[in-house]
């Protein structure tokens, strides 16, 4: 690790302006818990080739964190599904701002996020256009809110007012004291499916989750159709 942080600064001091190293250096900050340092460096994202795609451009200024005053500011997804799940945790805050929050999401997570706290109003992609006064990347809140380790926020219950078929499985009954637990274990495809090696490599191991283990508890997983084919090496599922 050490060897790869001296590699970064000697890059960086060759060509300060090196987006990849400033990015690659976030991650060296995030792992050692350098959450400020991390965050800052991570906005360097945006300037990677192959990377940039993750921001957007409007014809409104970025939000640099301070007092919104009323404004309306529009936060927008940038990357997977679960980063987008883990980082909603951040509307509460930016709400705290005093403006309104424009927040868009995938259209497949749409659902999930009816009761998202710290949201005025949510929409997609496929949505029609909303008018705001500034706006921000989601992955770039932590930053713009000075995120330091001692000031995660906690992950919002997150609820839906509507319930699929893939949902029902949670819903049996079960006897008292009993726990459930639901899991995912495959992305939505793409770049990244269940079939490619990539994929694979992010797949949970039932036996590597000590709740799933535990005695009197009950484990499922759910999953689109087209996975259920992928399915190997001793992997479980419930549907």
């Amino acid at each position: 690790m050490s060897e790869g942080r001296a590699a970064l600064e000697a890059a960086l001091a060759l060509k300060p302006d090196y987006a990849e190293a400033h990015w690659n250096r976030s991650h060296w900050h995030l792992l050692h818990g350098e959450f400020r340092s991390g965050w800052a460096e991570y906005e360097w994202r945006l300037k990677c080739p192959g990377l940039n795609s993750y921001g957007r451009s409007f014809d409104v200024p970025l939000w640099d964190g301070g007092p919104l005053d009323g404004r309306t500011i529009y936060i927008h997804w940038e990357q997977g599904f679960g980063d987008t799940i883990q980082f909603v945790r951040f509307m509460p805050l930016v709400k705290a701002r005093g403006g309104r929050v424009v927040f868009e999401c995938q259209a497949a997570l749409a659902n999930l996020f009816e009761t998202l706290p710290g949201v005025d109003l949510l929409v997609t992609p496929e949505d029609n256009y909303v008018e705001f006064d500034c706006y921000a990347a989601l992955l770039s809140l932590p930053h713009l809110l000075g995120t330091g380790l001692d000031s995660i926020p906690p992950t919002p219950f997150l609820t839906s007012r509507r319930h699929g078929l893939s949902a029902s499985i949670f819903r049996r009954k079960k006897p008292q004291g009993e726990g459930r637990y639901g899991s995912g274990w495959s992305g939505p495809g793409g770049r990244r499916t269940a079939t490619t090696e990539t994929g694979r490599s992010r797949w949970m191991h039932w036996d590597r989750c000590s709740m799933c283990r535990a005695a009197g508890s009950t484990a499922s997983s759910s999953e689109r159709p087209e996975r259920r084919s992928a399915l190997r090496g001793g992997r479980r599922q419930s549907d």
